[in-house]
């Protein structure tokens, strides 16, 4: 049996750049002369001198793979091998840059730049860069946000309409901002939103001081004459503000509702008319409230869970917790009842096996079976609103066209469970639902259709949902009178944009017959004959991605684009300023409480728009920048970020 014989490499790179001085065992190194001791036929040292006197070729050996994989821990290496060297101006400022990046992107404070761990571990890095001072990266935070707000001005210059979102929200250190978004849709009918500005409000808040402070906003940012709504809770001083910027504001702007206020006003009072459900909602606080307050109950709930899993083989990654319901959501009740639903069993284990629930008080607390009965039939009912609230308030997607087609939806399916639920002799469920499908027709119109609401516009302007089946015929004729008058408004502003039109001499049957030109009768004519092709197509399926259809058939149907342009850019809800707030808490938090509010505003605005260039610094080499994650364009079978297929529920 022949053996088999391992060969090794044949030659080591080493060598193409060391020669060998004879039969010693010395080797000379062919850039700088140097010579070097090598024993064994190791040439560890020999790769030691390359790396630290020639990194460049040690580089440029590398096989690309290898080189594409650990390029970043390459150059620290060889950084650390030029450590002995003095940091250059262009290293010291791109260290500068990333520590800024660092600062705003993961929301840390300012005067990290004066901890001793990290000036530790930087000068480790890089032993001869200066860490600078907090004032120094405070500038650096300042230049940036500048020239931050001019390339958002710069990207809304060329936006048709701009939408507009505001709430307000209080620090830690008990200090109310008001936080400005801005929505637009781009050349590519791709839909943007930015941070605009976070400012304090430490008037009164009043319609007149939130109404002064919006309109210096929009103004700021050149916008003041593109904003086509103005997007805001329920609040009675926001519903005034909005209609003061109506009456004092040059262009044709709208104050919308958010419509997840509005659906989360008529679910509370859906939910508080029913005696049986608030009952059941008491009991499950104070049952969640236990298992909060006992590590031992929340221990023997979290060993229940594993051992059911080993029992029947499954996998669990981690065991649930229950979760307690906040009096600002509706939906935190129902993920509350969700999880006692689904933690069920292991709840009843513990309470009643007396070895891990030895008190009787506590035993007590275990919902009864009518209680159960009561919570499956309540999130049966619930669960259309509650994918209706996530549908609504996303951002990276179109849903102002959204609002009449799903609450017409949840009015409809309210009535049938209520019909079924009282065929059931379910009492309790037949009448929230009624009152649910009674709040949501005042609410939002619906009986009749209120047709000057931008929602009923925006849903025929949805290709989707342009039969407008939730609506009669007079509604529809009403609806594409609404769209006419749009266009050609929308076409004699931009006539007046343009280059002013030659007079025209008067003619002896103007008397009669008006003056209007041939121009202006066929531009008419050449948009009915629009609204006619659109109206007159199939509706596109659910899944169709509205803002794709209309990119790929603006020049089909040029006056209605523009239309739709303006109108579909405004989201239904003011959720895109809410969000802030959760950022604005970690950087705005009780240990930087003396925050001024020029420093508030800077950092919250870099780290909501992280997409935009000036995070890309070209001192920082491009391979240790942090990658610019574009949203990308929502396909027509994609799953969104909250988990929502982009479908219309259908009437």
């Amino acid at each position: 049996m022949s053996k088999v014989v391992f060969s090794r490499a044949s030659r080591s790179k080493v060598w193409d750049h060391f020669e060998k001085s004879g039969d010693k065992p010395e080797a000379s190194c062919k850039l700088c002369k140097k010579s070097f001791i090598y024993n064994g036929g190791t040439t560890s040292n020999l790769l030691a001198h390359l790396k630290s006197a020639h990194p460049s070729v040690v580089a440029s050996n590398e096989p690309a793979s290898k080189v594409q994989k650990s390029g970043a821990i390459d150059k620290f290496v060889l950084s650390r091998a030029r450590a002995t060297k003095p940091c250059s101006g262009a290293d010291a400022e791109a260290l500068t840059q990333l520590l800024v990046d660092w600062i705003t992107t993961d929301m840390r404070p300012l005067n990290i730049v004066n901890d001793d761990g990290l000036k530790r571990l930087l000068r480790f890095m890089e032993p001869s860069f200066n860490v600078p001072s907090r004032t120094h990266i405070a500038s650096v935070v300042k230049r940036k946000h500048s020239d931050g707000k001019e390339e958002v001005k710069a990207m809304m210059k060329s936006a048709r309409r701009v939408a507009v979102t505001t709430d307000g929200w209080t620090s830690k250190a008990v200090r109310s901002y008001s936080t400005f978004t801005a929505h637009f849709l781009d050349d590519n009918w791709d839909l943007q939103s930015v941070v605009l500005a976070t400012r304090p409000l430490d008037d009164r808040h009043t319609a007149v001081n939130i109404a002064a402070q919006l309109k210096e906003i929009v103004e700021e940012f050149g916008i003041s004459e593109k904003v086509v709504a103005i997007v805001h809770d329920e609040a009675r001083n926001m519903v005034a503000a909005s209609t003061l910027l109506q009456a004092d504001s040059d262009s044709d702007v709208q104050g919308v509702v958010c419509a997840a206020h509005m659906l989360q006003t008529c679910l509370r009072h859906a939910l508080d008319s029913s005696k049986p459900v608030q009952k059941l909602l008491a009991e499950g606080r104070r049952l969640v409230g236990h298992f909060h307050h006992s590590s031992h109950a929340t221990a023997q709930l979290n060993a229940q869970q594993v051992s059911h899993a080993k029992e029947n083989k499954l996998t669990l990654q981690q065991p649930l917790r229950l979760m307690q319901d906040v009096t600002t959501g509706w939906n935190s009740m129902y993920y509350m009842l969700r999880r006692l639903l689904e933690l069920r069993p292991h709840v009843t284990s513990v309470l009643v096996d007396t070895a891990k629930t030895p008190k009787a008080d506590h035993r007590a607390l275990l919902l009864k079976e009518k209680r159960w009965a009561t919570a499956e039939q309540l999130m049966e009912v619930l669960a259309p609103s509650e994918k209706a609230t996530r549908l609504l308030s996303g951002q990276k997607y179109l849903t102002i066209s959204c609002v009449m087609p799903v609450v017409m939806s949840l009015h409809t399916m309210a009535l049938a469970d209520a019909g079924k639920a009282a065929a059931n002799g379910e009492a309790a469920i037949a009448q929230l639902c009624h009152k649910l499908a009674s709040e949501l027709a005042n609410k939002f119109h619906l009986d009749p259709v209120d047709l000057s609401r931008m929602h009923v516009s925006a849903a025929a302007l949805d290709p989707r949902s342009r039969s407008l089946a939730f609506l009669d015929d007079a509604g529809r004729k009403a609806v594409k009178l609404e769209l006419l008058q749009r266009c050609i408004a929308d076409g004699q502003e931009a006539a007046t944009a343009a280059e002013p039109a030659p007079k025209r001499t008067p003619q002896d049957l103007d008397l009669f017959f008006g003056a209007a030109t041939v121009e202006e009768v066929s531009y008419s004519a050449g948009v009915e004959r629009e609204l006619e092709v659109y109206f007159s197509e199939t509706t596109a399926p659910p899944a169709t991605n509205p803002l794709k259809w209309w990119c790929v058939n603006e020049d089909r149907l040029p006056h209605l684009a523009k239309v739709a342009k303006a109108i579909l850019c405004v989201p239904a809800t003011s959720v895109p300023s809410e969000r802030v707030f959760s950022a604005a808490g970690h950087i705005v938090s009780k240990r930087r409480a003396g925050l001024s509010e020029e420093s508030v505003d800077a950092l919250i605005f870099l780290q909501q728009n992280k997409s935009l260039k000036v995070h890309t610094s070209h001192a920082v080499p491009p391979e240790f920048r942090a990658p610019v994650t574009e949203e990308a364009p929502v396909a027509l079978d994609v799953v969104l970020d909250d988990e929502l297929p982009l479908q219309l529920p259908s009437l």
